[in-house]
């Protein structure tokens, strides 16, 4: 009910108050930057989630990425780190671009085998 009267064409994390919010709808909106803060990308293909903007990392602050990396576009997604061929990560490409720390981190997350073409968030 709320989705379709008041964000109907993006997700709850880009909604905006609208035009005469409902009581329930105004304090769901207030506690938007507390789930914010805890949540993060669960990756299927890896599409929609940017690299360096996302919250997607398990065990980093905020679960990004502190720092961008040299020869990476700023704008990249995670699925340029998936081997569509083998549905896994592309180890090597991650070590070569992370840190150790980070790449471990990043090997420790599950990717569907299927690769859905939609990625959700928690």
């Amino acid at each position: 009910m709320f989705k379709s009267r008041y964000f109907p064409r993006s997700d709850f994390m880009e909604a905006k108050v609208g035009f005469q919010p409902s009581y329930a709808w105004r304090s769901l909106l207030a506690a938007k930057e507390v789930v914010k803060a805890g949540a993060r990308w669960v990756i299927g293909d890896g599409h929609k989630v940017k690299i360096f903007h996302d919250s997607w990392i398990p065990t980093t602050k905020g679960f990004k990425l502190q720092d961008q990396v040299g020869g990476v576009d700023p704008e990249a997604t995670v699925s340029m780190l998936i081997d569509v061929d083998t549905k896994q990560w592309n180890r090597g490409l991650i070590y070569s671009t992370f840190n150790n720390y980070v790449a471990k981190q990043i090997l420790s997350i599950s990717i569907s085998v299927r690769l859905p073409a939609v990625t959700t968030r928690f």
